[in-house]
């Protein structure tokens, strides 16, 4: 066998998704039954379904290998992108080391080309997706840990119920609103909450004494602790008081001293839960967990504009006229800046002076994931470096739970 044995094709019909379904609860070590219903779920009840995106690698006319690619639209500040999110990528067991899954994601890619994506993003088991172009570029699960007695003297000043189905609507509103993710978050929409409405339960919505809305939480009981996976609340201090209150409330009745949340180090949750004494537990993979890679480095570009548009505008450079030269895998461009607006100028030449960095740097530039550092000094003139600072500030790239996939 070679690898041009090895077709890859979009699903042709639901009548394979059994054989999907089998082959991915073979595979994974989450459990047959779980992987399953998982892969019923994605063709069934999925608001990103259409086969299209389901990428199926074929063997002697067997279904051998897998790869299913979720679109979304992530904000990344004032720019939209439009992500292809790579989950359950997966080979038959019977099959492994002929190269299958290479196969599939290597079609995967050029399928995302092909469709018009400008980045991709997945949670991947080391030493593998690099291979594809892929770096890390979310930390994976940054943990504040609290300790349950340490808030025994807070109030709760604003009552909380259950979840429910219907609350959707409001929630996907507030979260719109006060949402303090904006690096690399999903623009969920109201299909997006109901496809996972099984993780909402029992999570607690809060409200002030005229009835409106001022925070949510999605929390699970484990067996040592409380864990919170996405809290979303107006930026008040009696409303985070009220919310770590009712934590402290769940964890006495769960006899346990342990909330973790999974909320990233500028959330100001965080800033507000220091004052108590926590622990904060923050780790950075080689190769491995939330990785991306640029798709299209041009549209990528173009619609980054809107956002360094933004940070100009909030820094000593706003209104001032300057260029900053870049160059990514060869690509050679320059952004301009006038009267507070960017432009951007593709040329084919090689220009001067350019920043250069490959695609994998210039991604974790633009996230935020990590800074230019040395980089910097290939820039001659204070002008283009202070650009370059502005335009690639470091943030906490971060997915709420719901949003993985």
């Amino acid at each position: 066998m070679t690898k041009r044995d090895i077709m890859v094709r979009p699903m042709r019909s639901k009548d394979e998704v059994p054989l999907i379904a089998d082959m991915l609860g073979k595979s994974f070590p989450r459990g047959y039954e779980t992987m399953w219903e998982q892969a019923h779920r994605a063709h069934a009840t999925s608001p990103y379904f259409d086969p299209k995106y389901t990428r199926l690698a074929v063997l002697a006319g067997e279904i051998v290998g897998h790869v299913r690619i979720q679109p979304n639209v992530f904000k990344l500040g004032a720019a939209r992108l439009r992500v292809g999110g790579i989950g359950d990528v997966t080979t038959h067991f019977r099959q492994r080391k002929k190269g299958i899954a290479a196969a599939a994601m290597i079609d995967a890619i050029d399928f995302m080309k092909e469709d018009g994506f400008d980045l991709s993003i997945l949670f991947g088991i080391p030493n593998f997706y690099h291979r594809f172009g892929f770096a890390p570029v979310i930390p994976p699960a940054p943990t504040l840990t609290l300790d349950a007695p340490a808030l025994d003297g807070l109030k709760q000043r604003h009552r909380c119920r259950a979840f429910r189905a219907a609350d959707i609507p409001k929630l996907d509103a507030f979260k719109r609103r006060h949402d303090p993710l904006d690096t690399l978050s999903v623009c969920r929409t109201p299909a997006h909450w109901r496809y996972r409405l099984s993780r909402w339960a029992g999570s607690p919505l809060f409200y002030d004494k005229r009835g409106r809305l001022v925070a949510y939480m999605q929390v699970s009981a484990e067996q040592d602790q409380v864990r919170v996976h996405e809290v979303v609340a107006a930026p008040d201090e009696e409303v985070y008081a009220s919310v770590v209150k009712e934590l402290a409330r769940r964890a006495r009745r769960q006899v346990v001293r342990r909330i973790a949340l999974q909320i990233p180090p500028d959330h100001p949750m965080a800033e507000y839960c220091i004052r108590f004494g926590c622990q904060y537990l923050m780790r950075y993979h080689k190769n491995a967990d939330g990785l991306g890679r640029v798709i299209n480095v041009g549209s990528f570009v173009r619609k980054m504009l809107p956002e360094w548009e933004r940070l100009l505008s909030r820094s000593e450079l706003a209104g001032k006229e300057g260029s900053l030269a870049l160059s990514v895998d060869g690509r050679a461009m320059r952004l301009l800046s006038k009267k507070g607006r960017l432009a951007l100028e593709e040329t084919p030449r090689r220009v001067k002076g350019a920043l250069r960095l490959t695609a994998q740097q210039f991604l974790q530039a633009a996230v935020g994931y990590a800074g230019l550092g040395a980089k910097l000094a290939e820039l001659k003139g204070a002008g283009p470096r202070r650009m370059a600072e502005v335009l690639f500030p470091r943030r906490c790239p971060y997915l709420w739970r719901t949003d993985g996939f």
